[in-house]
């Protein structure tokens, strides 16, 4: 352990100030954890990094504007060549179509929700070395400031690389970056052109040598995405071809999956176990993208197109990344379906699965639930089942109506350390408003929007708990459903 006056009080150091770097400092600010964020660039990104992001409905939990502000536009279906055929919405998917806007718009937005809460990007720093204690992580950071540098050492929590495809703290942690070159030459670029509709996204393969530059993309990822305090997430820990917009948005959930389980664990609420899962989860899944943008890579390169259909370009609708899971999780759990997936079945990117949401997979949303008051409907207040989701705690959303078992879940929860968990019952369609005791919300599925999307009926009880990330961890039936998962996150979990 470093000595006391090279302690900084903030818990964690995150390097590199990207929607991955970002996205993380927002989640631990907003559950109480102080962060030092740090970027070695001088200035902020002004320039185009990465547009797709199926992370939206998450960075709008995050902020709280539900995406307001982003400058976002649909991708046209173009009939020679779609990038992705165009679905509706629906209640379950109100992000159902793909957006895109610039990276340094989103970065600019969460830059000011970390504000809101005293933290800064600190740019003109960098991460020098670092060297790790059981209980802590001493970085040597250097700052340029008016053209002055100065060297420090300050004593962390944890360190968090989020600082690129070249990251300091990847190499430094020793992580193995294994994979391949791509065969071909890119061309990527930003240029203005006058007199093009803006309401139309152009896409040329082909630009002039101004402002443009020659790379050959990688296609790598890190064989462990931790060693013990120190996490590396984003492109510090997988790249690949700017194809099929997978990047921005798998580092992103990088972030959600880890932030949660470094505050549950720096509260102490949580066992230092519990940050092993960030590698069970977020690995199979990384390798899966990487296969995946190879894939989209093949099916637009010259020598494979040359003689095939353009209809054969447009990406399949798993790219969207909707159907992402952890159903073979050690800390999900379903008592509806038996036994987890494992190989060549654990279809990390949902794929080959239907819409019935298991344990470990994107809660889905719901609409026109009617919030409860007393023995009543207060119909003014119709809300979303999105709405009634935190990213500061797991929400355990309880379906069907026999009293008894919902008394079983509630005094499951009640096991559960204080304010870490919301319970919200479900009642259903048409069913007589009242009270139900115990939970910290009631709402009445007045469209059955939740009960179908949850494949849920009246006559059975459920719980369906969904944790801080937005994942379905548990669907459980009462009060040893309930505590088994919690058992699986928390610390010393008491049973009653």
């Amino acid at each position: 352990m470093s000595s006391q006056d090279s302690v900084d009080p903030r818990a964690v150091l995150i390097v590199g100030a990207g929607p991955t770097g970002l996205a993380l400092a927002l989640t631990l600010l907003k559950s109480g954890i102080p962060v030092r964020i740090i970027n070695k660039a001088p200035t902020n990104h002004q320039e185009q990094r990465a547009s797709n992001s199926g992370g939206f409905p998450f960075l709008g939990d995050l902020t709280g504007d539900d995406g307001k502000g982003l400058s976002n536009r649909n991708y046209p279906v173009l009939q020679d060549a779609p990038f992705h055929a165009a679905e509706d919405n629906t209640p379950q998917k109100p992000y159902n179509n793909v957006k895109s806007w610039a990276q340094y718009h989103t970065e600019s937005i969460l830059r000011s929700h970390i504000q809101k809460y005293g933290c800064s990007v600190e740019l003109a720093t960098e991460l020098i070395s670092f060297k790790q204690h059981d209980d802590s992580v001493d970085a040597v950071i250097k700052k340029s400031v008016d053209g002055k540098e100065t060297t420090e050492t300050k004593s962390y929590r944890w360190l968090v690389g989020a600082d690129g495809g070249k990251s300091t703290v990847r190499k430094q942690c020793g992580l193995s970056f294994d994979g391949s070159s791509a065969h071909e030459n890119w061309v990527v670029g930003e240029t203005y052109i006058e007199g093009l509709d803006p309401t139309v996204l152009h896409w040329y393969n082909w630009l002039k040598e101004d402002g443009s530059m020659e790379k050959r993309p990688s296609v790598r990822m890190v064989n462990k995405l931790s060693v013990g305090r120190v996490f590396v997430a984003g492109d510090a820990a997988h790249v690949h071809t700017p194809r099929g917009g997978q990047g921005l948005n798998s580092s992103v959930q990088d972030a959600f999956n880890l932030g949660w389980k470094l505050v549950l664990v720096e509260k102490g609420l949580a066992p230092q176990a519990l940050l092993e899962t960030y590698n069970e989860e977020r690995l199979p899944v990384i390798k899966c993208m990487l296969q995946e943008t190879v894939k989209v890579t093949k099916r637009y390169s010259i020598a494979d197109n040359v003689k095939k259909s353009s209809s054969g370009l447009a990406n399949p609708a798993y790219l969207k990344q909707l159907g992402i899971n952890y159903r073979w999780s050690s800390i999900v759990l379903d008592e509806r379906v038996l036994g987890k997936p494992k190989g060549e079945d654990m279809d990390p990117y949902g794929a080959n699965s239907d819409d019935a949401p298991c344990a470990g997979d994107r809660a889905p949303n719901a609409t026109g639930l009617v919030r409860v008051e007393g023995a009543s409907l207060a119909d003014s207040q119709v809300t979303s089942l999105f709405d009634n989701l935190s990213p500061t705690r797991h929400t355990a959303l309880i379906f069907g109506e026999d009293a008894s078992h919902i008394a079983s879940i509630v005094r499951g929860l009640s096991v559960c350390p204080p304010s870490t968990v919301t319970s919200v019952a479900i009642l259903p369609s048409g069913t007589v408003a009242r009270a139900v005791d115990g939970v910290d919300v009631a709402l009445q599925d007045r469209d059955g929007t939740a009960y179908d999307g949850y494949r849920m009926v009246k006559e059975k009880t459920f719980a369906v708990i969904v944790r801080p990330d937005g994942v379905v961890g548990a669907v459980v039936s009462g009060f040893e459903g309930v505590v088994k998962y919690f058992g699986g996150i928390f610390s010393g979990l008491a049973t009653v």
